[in-house]
């Protein structure tokens, strides 16, 4: 029964391959030609987080709201130990428990590797070819079981010494991105699944609009001064 072994594990080997560069433009294309109709988004999401100092890793549940072209909210927890949201001009992270914000200025003003990683933030939501290219080399593009798994290098220098790698999972036939993964320097990867996903909801503006309390201490590490 041995020999029966070889041509499943050929099969399994054979659906992870990467598709020919033909295949991946035309795929990658049809993908973000679905995304210019994406105006709002909402999910669920599992986060895993693999570290090599850890034999397991570590898992949270979340939520994620989407507003196009560049707001979106991400709450970590149950309740929420960790909000984190985007702005058209900087990105405030919440820490409510501890009554802590921080607060990283996205303006053209700004530079450095922190903004290059916030950058990287945008990657599950392309609007088009020409700004996924901008940002990011395609380095594969594989298939398993109906779904497709696009790896992306970014191009900035300073982005790859902090996160070398991002793949997004989706799926052609609802155009729905199913899941990312960020690869670290360190070796660690953080991973999110998505469920009960919903697309074009109506959703209120308060929530890329967090208010902060008036018993928080707010920080702006990139600038190293406190608020």
């Amino acid at each position: 029964m041995r020999w029966l072994g070889a041509p499943l594990l050929f099969l399994l080997l054979l659906a992870a391959l990467p598709l020919p560069a033909a295949d991946t433009n035309a795929i990658v294309n049809a993908w973000l030609t679905a995304q210019t109709n994406l105006l709002t988004w909402q999910a669920d999401f599992t986060q895993t987080r693999a570290l090599s100092t850890l034999t397991q890793p570590l898992t949270a549940r979340g939520r994620v709201w989407f507003g196009a072209p560049r707001r979106f909210r991400w709450e970590l927890g149950e309740p929420p130990q960790t909000i984190a949201v985007r702005q058209p001009t900087e990105v405030i992270i919440l820490y409510p428990r501890l009554k802590r914000a921080e607060r990283y200025p996205l303006d053209a003003a700004s530079s450095g590797p922190w903004k290059d990683a916030m950058a990287l933030l945008d990657a599950g939501f392309p609007r088009s070819r020409a700004e996924l290219d901008a940002t990011f080399a395609i380095a594969a593009l594989t298939e398993t079981n109906g779904l497709h798994t696009l790896a992306l290098q970014p191009r900035s220098v300073a982005a790859r010494k902090l996160m070398p790698e991002i793949q997004l999972t989706f799926s052609l036939r609802d155009n729905v991105l199913r899941a990312t993964q960020l690869r670290f320097t360190d070796g660690s990867l953080l991973r999110n699944d998505f469920t009960n996903i919903v697309s074009n909801p109506k959703l209120d503006d308060a929530l890329f609009a967090p208010v902060i309390g008036a018993d928080y201490q707010v920080s702006q590490p990139a600038k190293g001064a406190k608020k």
